[in-house]
């Protein structure tokens, strides 16, 4: 609401030779002009006058959002206009808005883009893609957040590239959002993460390994004691006493190897060194 302002819009796409401009720049002009002679601005009345912009409005909002309107409000308006079936309305508002280079715009026709829009454009990835990156650019923070996704993990036709990634999460949490600011630092551990993934899983195997050789052991020892009974006569008491010795060994092998196996998940915190397996 400030007349000046109003004017200076207006003469910015005057600059570009009212010919030269497309249709919703001309109409643009036209509604900026008279907002700023309704708010005093002489120069802009002597425009309208001139150009018989009064008769020109009742058209031109029969073709788009009032241009004279904030930036948001307009862009809200497109989006009710687009749900209720007037496409070309929504897409002369959006086109607009896009042509002064405003983020939220780039935004959602990017949105619009990536599963297309009935009425209003087709789906295609790579223009989505583009219209998104160019609004995070500028600091459109949820643009930034869905770029530094789309990098992080390659996907919605998006190379992956985790460093490109992070500095886009970088420029949404630079804003103070929290949900990039946890993002981000997710993505700053991650290289840890793997690491001690790659350690548990080096240990999960080491102890499958010393697990087959105990196994191995308690069964050769078995096999000499069997032996040794056979030779000797061993009474039936003392076979017996033979194989509760050997079901004692399996349960505390069972048992070590769980011990150790809980150590390395994290479910328990100390693992006896008495335990072959720790």
């Amino acid at each position: 609401d400030h007349a000046a302002g109003c004017h200076e819009l207006a003469g910015a796409y005057l600059a570009e030779r009212m010919r030269e401009a497309g249709p919703e720049q001309r109409m643009a002009v036209v509604m900026l002009m008279l907002k700023a002679c309704r708010l005093g601005h002489g120069p802009s009345c002597d425009w309208s006058r001139a150009n018989n912009a009064e008769a020109q409005r009742s058209a031109i909002l029969a073709q788009m959002v009032d241009p004279s309107l904030p930036a948001e409000e307009q862009l809200a308006r497109a989006v009710e206009l687009a749900d209720s079936g007037a496409y070309e309305k929504a897409r002369n508002t959006v086109a607009l808005l896009m042509e002064e280079q405003y983020e939220e715009a780039e935004w959602l026709l990017g949105n619009w883009f990536l599963t297309g829009k009935t009425g209003i454009v087709p789906q295609n990835e790579r223009n989505a893609v583009i219209l998104i990156e160019n609004a995070a650019k500028v600091g459109h923070v949820e643009a930034a957040k869905w770029m530094g996704m789309a990098h992080w993990y390659g996907r919605q036709g998006v190379t992956q590239d985790r460093k490109v990634g992070l500095n886009y999460m970088k420029i949404a949490a630079r804003f103070g959002d929290e949900e990039a600011t946890l993002i981000l630092r997710s993505m700053l551990a991650e290289p840890e993460r793997q690491r001690r993934a790659e350690r548990a899983r080096q240990m999960a195997e080491a102890a499958k390994q010393q697990r087959s050789l105990f196994s191995g052991w308690l069964a050769a020892l078995s096999s000499r004691s069997w032996s040794s009974s056979t030779r000797t006569g061993i009474s039936a008491s003392q076979r017996s006493a033979n194989a509760s010795w050997q079901r004692h060994q399996t349960r505390m092998d069972n048992l070590y190897f769980n011990q150790r196996m809980d150590y390395l998940t994290g479910r328990s915190t100390a693992c006896n060194y008495s335990n072959p397996y720790c």
